[in-house]
């Protein structure tokens, strides 16, 4: 009976905790796990009472008052067959559990989509290693979708919904389905507002070659098929697809792009033809370290945003598409040093090879995941 006790309690701090880490009442949850698994009929977890308690947050132990953590506490009396006979009350039976939420894991690749929609997709002849996982809000029976004759050596993948088996995933790769969901690691981010001035749209023609200073730092869309250069600096995209041709070459080291959306029939987005060469890096330091794209909050939602390259290519930083989906075609020999993912559908098509490795001085980083643990 003590042990039977010892799984209600662990299953309702944990379900009290996973519950927390989605915006819902700890305590609630807690006492509704306990009324499924009714452990004990003399057990009542509508109330407070000296068999059962929830505290939200804990009140003892070493995580008291620890916001995201739940401690459950069970305890009863139960007569013996035999003993009972020569004892007044029964031996007390008793179980507690403390869950709480921690930092675990470390992923470079995150959908945010949290509805039954498939939240990373895989697709073609992708070949995807990464020193790190992905994860996925996605609450979908199959939260990653894998096709036959793809590979993905990233460890874990964790989904809020289900995850189902596949040879597509190395040896090894750890499956974390049902998972807490993860916090957008971009979340403190400042809304961007554009300058009071705005450029015309940037057009770079073939056999161009042209390089733009940050004080010249806001532009109506962006259509490059020569070469740019664009100086260390933040800069504005208003209004129109930022578009590298097949023949369009991009150099921007220490740059983060930012897509503006001045009105709703005016989304910014990103398309990186196949061919393009495009050498990229993060700014290392400032308010957009280690971001190289960001897509305003308020974009529309539902769009998608492609990104491919060729073996001149280099990527080392985050494509932040809050609001958007990203299509990662990428090409095989692309050197995507340290770079991350977040958006809120991620699909990698066709021909995609990453080698995902993180330099100490990039400015750019994975981002820990959230899960929830029995920790008492």
């Amino acid at each position: 009976m003590q042990r039977q006790m010892q799984r209600a309690a662990d299953s309702a701090a944990m379900a009290g905790a996973l519950a927390k880490t989605q915006g819902f009442d700890g305590d609630q949850s807690a006492r509704d796990s306990i009324a499924r698994a009714n452990p004990l009929p003399d057990i009542d977890p509508a109330v407070d009472s000296d068999s059962f308690k929830v505290e939200d947050p804990p009140k003892t132990g070493s995580y008291a008052g620890k916001a995201e953590a739940v401690r459950v506490v069970m305890q009863t009396r139960m007569p013996l067959p035999f003993s009972g006979l020569f004892l007044n009350t029964g031996p007390l039976i008793r179980a507690e559990a403390t869950a709480t939420a921690v930092n675990n894991y470390h992923y470079c690749v995150l959908a945010l989509i949290k509805y039954n929609i498939n939240g990373i997709k895989v697709s073609g002849s992708s070949d995807i290693t990464m020193d790190c996982g992905m994860a996925t809000n996605s609450t979908a029976a199959s939260a990653v979708t894998t096709a036959n004759g793809t590979r993905i050596d990233a460890s874990p993948v964790a989904a809020v919904g289900g995850l189902k088996a596949s040879a597509s995933y190395a040896p090894g790769t750890k499956l974390l389905p049902y998972s807490a969901p993860q916090a957008d690691p971009f979340a403190a981010l400042p809304d961007p507002s554009l300058p009071s001035k705005c450029s015309p749209e940037l057009k770079v023609q073939p056999s161009s070659n042209v390089t733009i200073s940050a004080n010249n730092n806001c532009f109506n869309g962006v259509s490059i098929k020569g070469t740019v250069t664009f100086s260390p600096g933040v800069y504005y995209i208003s209004g129109k697809t930022f578009d590298i041709g097949s023949q369009g070459t991009l150099i921007a080291e220490g740059v983060t792009f930012i897509l503006m959306q001045p009105s709703f029939f005016s989304p910014s987005q990103l398309n990186i033809s196949a061919g393009a060469t495009v050498q990229i890096s993060a700014p290392t330091s400032g308010t957009y370290a280690g971001v190289m794209f960001y897509q305003d909050r308020r974009s529309t939602l539902g769009l998608s945003n492609v990104i491919n390259g060729n073996s001149s290519s280099s990527m080392r930083g985050a494509f932040y598409f809050p609001r958007q989906a990203v299509k990662f075609g990428g090409a095989t020999g692309i050197d995507t040093q340290c770079l991350q993912i977040v958006s809120q559908v991620v699909e990698f098509t066709g021909g995609t090879t990453i080698q995902n490795t993180c330099p100490t001085d990039s400015g750019a980083h994975d981002f820990s995941g959230t899960r929830v643990f029995l920790v008492e």
